[in-house]
């Protein structure tokens, strides 16, 4: 069975930064793999495009671009804020804290905290891996149909 729109994937794998013996920042095992649902929007389309057609026991390898993957690192999402208005606890301010915002329409925004004094806190909201190429390498561990 070929990898295609509605099949179950399992995958072991691994991502790394840089190349493909970079800085390993997920992995996926026989054991513990990425299993998903091929063609529904689970996955990165760019990443789905690479793995298509595929059967078990296959390997593959690509790199993806931040605009395949995270995106690009965007400046404007650097956001100042005054602390007074946030209520957060002290404990919870410190640098590379990751702080969960709802914005307007109930949506979850992620900011890292990148500084702070007494007036001020300032949040980078773009994703970790913004502006990165993510190196892919892996097995096809199974290919099936879903259960409707």
């Amino acid at each position: 069975m070929i990898i295609e729109k509605n099949k179950v994937v399992e995958l072991s794998l691994t991502i790394c930064l840089d190349s493909y013996e970079g800085e390993k920042i997920q992995e996926y095992t026989e054991d513990q793999p990425l299993i998903f649902i091929f063609g529904v929007g689970e996955i990165f389309p760019a990443f789905e495009d690479n793995i298509k057609g595929l059967k078990k026991g296959e390997t593959f390898k690509f790199m993806l671009t931040p605009a395949q993957a995270f995106g690009e690192y965007d400046e404007k999402a650097i956001i100042k804020m005054k602390r007074n208005t946030l209520n957060l606890p002290i404990d919870e301010i410190f640098i590379g804290n990751i702080i969960t915002f709802r914005s307007e329409n109930g949506n979850e925004l992620e900011g890292t905290i990148l500084e702070f004094n007494n007036e001020t806190i300032t949040f980078d909201f773009n994703h970790p891996l913004a502006g990165e190429n993510i190196y892919i390498s892996g097995t096809v561990i199974d290919v099936r149909e879903s259960i409707e």
